[in-house]
């Protein structure tokens, strides 16, 4: 994440918190198993699920917001899930995990 140098730490707070990720993911199991253990790790890591769209028989698309002390708990549980991650997906991911662990690295 690059930040510009004439924003305080408070914007950059509000930024990072604030941000979309689009994260990709495939699975080799069947969508009737999958999206159900997804919707219940959404919620028990403190997110919600905003808008839920099919796009194929084969295809998904959730809108989730979350606050970030729920982050690590979503990584491990989409993992958990079955699901396969892009490698973009993985550093978003880790970056918002990094930045719950050490909020001060922005200041």
């Amino acid at each position: 994440m690059k930040y510009g140098s004439g924003n305080s730490a408070r914007e950059l707070r509000h930024e990072i918190m604030t941000q979309k990720l689009q994260i990709q993911s495939y699975s080799y199991q069947d969508r009737q198993s999958v999206v159900p253990v997804l919707m219940y790790t959404v919620t028990h890591s403190g997110g919600w699920i905003c808008e839920r769209r099919t796009l194929s028989p084969m295809t998904v698309e959730f809108s989730v917001e979350i606050e970030l002390r729920g982050i690590l708990d979503l990584y491990a549980g989409i993992i958990g899930a079955g699901l396969e991650m892009t490698r973009s997906g993985h550093k978003q991911l880790t970056e918002m995990c990094m930045y719950r662990r050490h909020p001060r690295l922005v200041d």
